[in-house]
């Protein structure tokens, strides 16, 4: 084989694993999320972009306080805060659900609307915003007051 086909073959087996490492990371420990909407101001603004820990979520319950990625009934996936730690739904069932809320209770639909939400629907823990650079770090846990700033949770 002469040299040129060697490197192509080379080049396009190397992008292959690296499409690969890709494609396993974003699925099984981190992502990237674009907020849309207004139902979690005034911590997190509609175009904030936030890194989406999915390792954590898939080791342990999320926790109160805590900003997540959801599935809802429809397949819209939505960002909200944990109001209330997994509980077993009554009469004995073992699917473990969470009570969702957003920040801006006028302007979200939440669990108030669709009810509990079983843990394997969560897909993700908001970690860190990196955009804007100006509101750059990690997210707050805990319940928001109007300032944006968290008080802190109640376990």
């Amino acid at each position: 084989m002469s040299p040129a086909p060697r490197f192509l073959f080379r080049w396009i087996a190397w992008m292959g694993v690296l499409l690969l490492g890709i494609l396993l990371i974003e699925r099984h420990l981190a992502s990237t999320w674009v907020v849309v909407g207004d139902s979690m101001e005034p911590t997190l603004v509609q175009g904030d972009r936030v890194l989406v820990d999915r390792w954590s979520c898939s080791r342990r319950s999320p926790r109160v306080g805590e900003v997540i990625l959801v599935r809802t009934d429809d397949g819209a996936i939505v960002v909200k805060r944990v109001a209330r730690a997994p509980r077993h739904a009554p009469g004995g069932l073992t699917r473990p659900s969470v009570w969702v809320l957003g920040d801006n209770p006028g302007a979200s639909r939440d669990s108030r609307h669709f009810g509990a939400v079983p843990i394997d629907r969560v897909a993700g823990r908001l970690a860190w915003r990196y955009w804007p650079v100006s509101r750059f770090g990690p997210l707050p846990v805990g319940p928001s007051d109007k300032s944006g700033v968290a008080s802190p949770a109640r376990r």
